[in-house]
C-alpha cells in the first residue's frame, strides 16, 4: 500500500528517486555486496542533500523527518546498504547524522 504524500514531499520523493538512479544505483551493486562503505556513495548522497534532512534550519538543516523518512526509502529501493538504518553499522544516510551528534 502506498500513502499519498503533500505535494512537496512527493516532489521530492520523485526528486531523490531520478538522482538516486543515476548516482546511487551504479555503485550499490558492489556496497551491497561487500557490505563495505564507499567513498563514491557517501559523496553521491550528500550531493544530493539527505544528510541535513532531519535536522532544523537553524542547525543547518533544511527539512524534517518526514522528508528523510521519505528520501530514505527512495535511496534504499536503489541500494540497500545506503538506505537502511542498522544499529551495528552506520549507513550513509544516518553516517552524516551520527558524526554531527558526535561533536
Amino acid at each position: 500500500m502506498r500513502l499519498r504524500l503533500e505535494k512537496d514531499l512527493e516532489d521530492l520523493r520523485a526528486a531523490v528517486d531520478r538522482q538516486a538512479a543515476r548516482t546511487v544505483a551504479p555503485l550499490a551493486r558492489t556496497v551491497d555486496r561487500d557490505q563495505s562503505f564507499s567513498p563514491e556513495l557517501w559523496a553521491a548522497v550528500r550531493e544530493l542533500g539527505l544528510t541535513r534532512l532531519p535536522f532544523a534550519e537553524q542547525h543547518g538543516g533544511g527539512g524534517t523527518v518526514r522528508a528523510y523518512a521519505v528520501a530514505t526509502r527512495e535511496v534504499a529501493r536503489h541500494s540497500d546498504s545506503a538506505g537502511k538504518e542498522r544499529d551495528h553499522d552506520r549507513p550513509a544516510l544516518r553516517m552524516g547524522a551520527n558524526r554531527t551528534w558526535a561533536f
